[in-house]
C-alpha cells in the first residue's frame, strides 16, 4: 500500500522530463539514480525490507558516489528521458523511460516477496534488484509502505556502506590470518624436529654403514626415504636436510612474528560498530591501504614452504591429503603406514590422498576418490590406488613410482567432496 496516492504522485512529478545519467548501488539496500540536473537531481531508494522508502533530493558532486556506480546499469539507462511517472495498483511506482530508439520502464515494487526494482521492455524484465537478496528466507511476502523520507542523508548511507565493507575485510583477513598463524606454528615444529638429523649424520661420519636404529635418535626420527643408505653421502643429505630446516626456520619464524603484529593491529578493529564516524572512518581506511588491503592486494610475504599436510574424517576413518609436492612428499613418506592406501590422479599432477585403512574397501576408494577429484578440480576422471609400501620415492619432492597400481573411473559428487573438504583440519 503507498500512502496518501495523490501526495506521492505530487511528489514522483518532481522527475518528469529528466535524463538518467548513472546509477549506483550502496550496499546492503540502497540504490541511486543521478539526472543530468541542477535541481531535484537525484533519486535514493532504501529497499530496507521492513522500512522501504525514498527521496528525491538536489544533485550533489557524483565523486562522492564515483566507488559504487553500478556499470550494468548505468550503460543500459544512461541518456534515457522519464516520460511520465504512476502509481500502479497501490503496489508500484512506474517510470516510463524513451530514448531515440526505445521504450523502457523501470518499475519500483513493494510486492510481492519484497521491495526491488525492475527493468521492463515489452513486458520482459531485463533486471530484477532481488536476485541478490540472502538469506531468501528473510525476504518477506506482504506488501510494505513506501514512504517519502527526505531526512535520508547520502552522506550517511556512503559512510554506513563503507564502514560495513571496511570491517568485512578486517573480519576475514584477521579469520586468514589466525589460520596461517597455526599452520605456521606446525611448520616451525617440524623444522625443529628435521634439526635432530644433524646428530645422526655426524653418527654417521663417525660409524658409516651401521643399522639406522643404531643411531643416536632422539627425536625417533624416519629415514628421509625407504631406501636411504647410512654411507657417507647419506651423511652430506642429513647434513643437507638440516640446512634447509635451519633456514626454514628462520623464515618461519620471520614470518610468524610479521603475522603476529598485524593480528595484533587488527584487534582493535574488531570491536568497532557501523556507521564509525568519519575520523574513525579514515583511520580504518588508512590502515586497510597501509596493508595493501582495499585493492585485495597484499604485500609480498617471507616465502614460507608449509609442510603440514591435511586431513578429514569419514565414519571414523581419517583420509589425509597435500596440497603441494612437500605436503605431498611428507604425507606419503613419513605419515602414512605401508599398509595403508594412497590415491592419486591418474596422468596429472595433483594431490596425494591416503585413506588410514589396510583394507580396499569400496566404499573408502570412492570417497577418497571424490577428494583426489576435488582437489584436481576435476569432475571425472581415473584415479590411480594402491599401498603405501608399494611406492618408490624419487628425489623429486612429491613424485612417485606406483607398483601394482589399480585403477577407478568416477564422476565427481561435487556436494559431497565440499561439505568433507569443509571440515579439513591441519597436521
Amino acid at each position: 500500500m503507498i500512502d496518501n496516492r495523490v501526495l506521492m504522485e505530487t511528489i514522483w512529478q518532481k522527475l518528469n522530463h529528466q535524463i538518467i545519467q548513472q546509477v549506483f548501488e550502496i550496499k546492503p539496500y540502497f540504490w541511486v539514480i543521478a539526472m543530468r540536473s541542477k535541481t531535484d537531481g537525484i533519486l535514493i531508494l532504501n529497499f530496507r525490507n521492513e522500512q522501504p522508502a525514498f527521496s528525491i533530493q538536489h544533485k550533489i558532486d557524483s565523486a562522492l558516489l564515483s566507488s559504487f556506480l553500478h556499470p550494468g546499469l548505468t550503460d543500459k539507462l544512461k541518456g534515457f528521458t522519464i516520460q511520465n511517472v504512476r502509481i500502479e495498483n497501490d503496489l508500484a511506482v512506474v517510470l516510463d523511460l524513451k530514448n531515440l530508439a526505445q521504450y523502457i520502464s523501470l518499475k519500483i515494487q513493494l510486492a510481492p516477496y519484497a521491495p526491488r526494482f525492475q527493468l521492463i521492455q515489452s513486458d520482459l524484465v531485463l533486471f530484477d534488484s532481488i536476485l541478490g537478496w540472502k538469506p531468501i528466507d528473510m525476504i518477506k511476502s506482504k506488501p510494505s509502505m513506501l514512504v517519502s523520507d527526505p531526512s535520508i542523508k547520502l552522506e550517511s548511507i556512503i559512510r554506513h556502506s563503507l564502514s560495513l565493507s571496511y570491517l568485512q575485510i578486517i573480519k576475514k583477513t584477521l579469520e586468514r590470518k589466525n589460520r596461517k598463524q597455526e599452520a605456521l606454528m606446525q611448520d616451525l615444529k617440524h623444522h625443529q624436529l628435521l634439526l635432530g638429523y644433524q646428530t645422526i649424520a655426524e653418527a654417521i661420519q663417525t660409524q658409516p654403514n651401521q643399522p639406522w636404529k643404531d643411531y643416536a635418535n632422539p627425536y625417533h626420527l624416519l629415514p628421509p626415504y625407504q631406501q636411504f643408505k647410512t654411507d657417507f653421502a647419506g651423511a652430506n643429505e642429513l647434513f643437507s636436510i638440516f640446512k634447509k630446516a635451519k633456514k626454514g626456520m628462520a623464515l618461519t619464524q620471520t614470518q610468524i612474528k610479521l603475522n603476529h603484529e598485524l593480528i595484533q593491529e587488527m584487534i582493535p578493529f574488531t570491536v568497532m560498530v557501523p556507521p564509525l564516524n568519519q575520523k574513525d572512518l579514515e583511520i580504518l581506511r588508512t590502515f586497510l591501504e597501509k596493508e595493501h588491503l582495499l585493492s585485495a592486494i597484499e604485500g609480498k610475504p617471507t616465502e614460507v614452504q608449509h609442510l603440514s599436510p591435511y586431513y578429514v574424517d569419514y565414519k571414523g576413518i581419517r583420509i589425509s591429503y597435500g596440497k603441494n609436492a612437500k605436503q605431498n612428499d611428507h604425507l606419503t613418506f613419513h605419515l602414512a603406514k605401508k599398509n595403508e592406501i594412497f590415491m592419486h590422479i591418474e596422468g596429472k599432477p595433483g594431490s596425494h590422498v591416503v585413506i588410514h585403512h589396510h583394507q580396499f574397501d569400496h566404499d573408502l576408494l570412492i570417497i577418497g576418490s571424490q577428494l583426489v577429484l576435488a582437489l584436481a578440480k576435476q569432475m571425472a576422471g581415473t584415479v590411480t590406488y594402491a599401498k603405501v609400501g608399494s611406492l618408490k620415492q624419487t628425489k623429486t619432492p612429491g613424485q612417485v613410482i606406483i607398483k601394482d597400481a589399480k585403477t577407478i573411473k568416477v564422476n565427481a559428487d561435487s556436494l559431497l567432496s565440499l561439505k568433507l573438504l569443509e571440515t579439513s583440519k591441519r597436521y
